[in-house]
């Protein structure tokens, strides 16, 4: 679960939220199958949301490119 987040942050980093946002899913679903504190739950859920986030601002500012699509 520590490999998938690292490589999500930086998949976040380089702009592949999509990625970012399947593989912080699946890290997701592990933490509800696995014993992991509720810290590291709410990171993940924090990174995902970040991840959708970042998404939807890609694909405002590309699908709907002008002065206010991107604030």
């Amino acid at each position: 679960m520590n490999v998938r987040g690292a490589l999500a942050q930086e998949l976040l980093r380089v702009g592949e939220s999509e990625e970012a946002a399947r593989l912080l899913t699946e890290a997701l679903s592990l933490t509800e199958t696995a014993s992991v504190s509720a810290d590291v739950r709410l990171h993940v859920l924090r990174d995902l949301g970040l991840a959708h986030l970042r998404r939807g601002e890609q694909k405002n500012c590309i699908g709907y490119h002008g002065p206010a699509a991107c604030i």
